[in-house]
């Protein structure tokens, strides 16, 4: 079995929540403090309250943390979750003041703590990437690119779904390390399977702008696996989450000084994204896929997907039009100049990239 290096995965991903030692918990509100006691007592843990520290201590080990933090989950508000801070600590060694900046909220530790599933997929480099092909529109025989799709295995010879994973390591903040490790592998793969055409990468926007992810260790990286950065388009998700709009654009611009290019997903799911256009002026515009589902028929659609195409158009970004599934809509497209294509139609996501297309 393939393991990461530990020391690079320490560096971006929390202390697993495994040990013998104490979990430290501070309620916002002092008040909520026998609730919480009455789970600890119903849990039959051992702790100790100090009330000049407004605080707990319960004793743990690998066999009682996970099921401990289950229960308050259950037990406490949303409010209570992201109010209480936690902070484990090993062995009998008490909290400093350099320990308190780790302190984080119980939601926090709870989503780690369901998590412990995906740090070991990560730490046990059990990612592999499939490539859906991106086809010339007018010519679908004609692969443009691949899109590279992490998939997840489960140890046991099944598959993990995407969303999954992306949901957990969004609760238990560990997108960063999934965007890194999911693209690191795609470079791999890209090399282990000679893939000559562009490559799409998904990367959120929390991603873009994390200090370890910069253009210049990028490029090294897929460098390092014959993948030139002019071959790698940036493919941004979720992009109405975006929180600082002057780091992510001057991001982007790194990378696009690189060589890399920047495609904004998922254009025409709602007005937020197409205000992003003349912020973050992307090379690459994929239209959304609920907007395609069925345009022939319907005129609305039909309204804002020919508006997209235009100003697209008008501002020399080229298109691709996601989840093709129907030949009506791969030619209602067509015929409107859309420039590339993707979806079941044309081929499903799989491990070995398809070198040309069918034609349509």
């Amino acid at each position: 079995m393939r393991h990461l290096n530990a020391a690079k995965v320490s560096l971006q991903m929390p202390s697993p929540l495994t040990g013998v030692g104490n979990l430290y918990l501070w309620p916002a509100d002092w008040s909520d403090a026998p609730s919480l006691i009455l789970q600890l007592d119903a849990a039959e843990a051992r702790y100790e309250v100090l009330e000049l520290a407004r605080c707990m201590t319960v004793a743990v080990d690998d066999g009682c943390i996970v099921s401990l933090l289950d229960r308050l989950r259950h037990s406490h508000s949303d409010v209570q979750l992201e109010t209480t801070k936690v902070l484990l600590m090993h062995g009998q060694t008490a909290p400093g003041l350099m320990d308190i900046p780790r302190a984080e909220s119980l939601k926090s530790y709870i989503a780690q703590a369901r998590a412990r599933w995906l740090m070991e997929l990560l730490n046990q480099d059990r990612l592999d990437t499939h490539f859906q092909p991106i086809v010339d529109a007018q010519d679908t025989t004609r692969v443009h690119a691949h899109e590279a799709l992490m998939r997840g295995h489960d140890g046991e010879g099944g598959m993990i779904p995407p969303f999954r994973m992306i949901t957990a390591a969004r609760d238990a903040r560990l997108m960063g390390v999934l965007d890194t490790l999911s693209i690191s592998r795609a470079f791999r793969a890209a090399n282990e399977r000679s893939l000559s055409t562009r490559i799409f990468l998904n990367v959120t926007p929390s991603t873009i702008t994390r200090e370890s992810f910069t253009a210049d260790k990028i490029s090294r990286e897929c460098r390092a696996q014959g993948v030139e950065p002019q071959r790698v388009v940036l493919e941004l998700i979720e992009s109405e989450s975006i929180s600082d709009m002057s780091a992510t654009v001057e991001r982007l611009d790194a990378f696009r000084a690189a060589g890399f290019s920047v495609a904004l997903d998922d254009v025409g799911a709602g007005f937020s994204n197409l205000n992003l256009l003349h912020q973050l002026r992307p090379d690459v515009v994929k239209l959304d896929m609920d907007l395609t589902r069925d345009i022939h028929e319907d005129p609305y659609k039909a309204v804002v997907a020919t508006k997209i195409l235009e100003l697209a158009a008008h501002l020399e970004i080229d298109t691709v039009v996601e989840g093709v599934e129907a030949i009506e809509e791969l030619e209602w497209f067509r015929e409107r100049g859309v420039t590339y294509a993707q979806g079941y139609l044309i081929a499903k996501p799989c491990a070995e990239p398809l070198t040309r297309g069918p034609r349509l």
